[in-house]
C-alpha cells in the first residue's frame, strides 16, 4: 500500500469473509507492509474502483499487521486483485472489543448510519 496525493492505494486481497458471512456486508481487503500514519478506526472514505469512485466506510486495524477493510457502497462486483484508491474524508468512531456478533452487527449498522448522514451534508 502507498500514500499518494492525499490517498492510500492498495491491491484488493482476499480475506477470512467474516465481515461478508457474518454480517452480509462484503469489504475488499487492502493489506501493506509500511507503517500507515492513519490512528486505528472507523472512517468516511471515497474510494476509487475500476476509475468510478464510490462512497464507502473504511475500518482500519483490525488483524496483524493492521490492514484497511473498506464497503463501498452500491457496489457488487468481485474486485480481487484490482488497485483502490482510499480517500479519507472523517473518522467517524473507535474500533470496539469484539463481545458478540450481535453487539458488532449493531456497531456495524451504526457507524455505516453515520457515514451515510456525512455523505448526505
Amino acid at each position: 500500500m502507498v500514500f499518494k496525493e492525499g490517498k492510500y492505494i492498495g491491491k484488493v486481497e482476499p480475506g477470512e469473509g467474516i465481515a461478508f458471512r457474518d454480517y452480509d456486508i462484503p469489504t475488499a481487503n487492502l493489506t501493506f507492509e509500511e507503517d500507515v500514519e492513519l490512528e486505528t478506526g472507523v472512517y468516511a472514505a471515497m474510494t476509487t474502483c475500476m476509475g468510478k469512485e464510490y462512497e464507502s466506510i473504511l475500518c482500519y486495524g483490525v488483524g496483524e499487521p493492521a490492514k484497511f477493510e473498506v464497503h463501498l457502497f452500491d457496489f457488487d462486483e468481485n474486485i480481487y486483485g484490482e488497485k483502490l484508491e482510499v480517500g479519507i474524508i472523517k473518522k467517524v468512531s473507535e474500533l470496539i472489543p469484539w463481545q458478540s456478533k450481535e453487539r458488532m452487527r449493531q456497531k456495524i449498522i451504526h457507524d455505516i448510519g453515520l457515514v451515510k448522514d456525512i455523505f448526505k451534508k
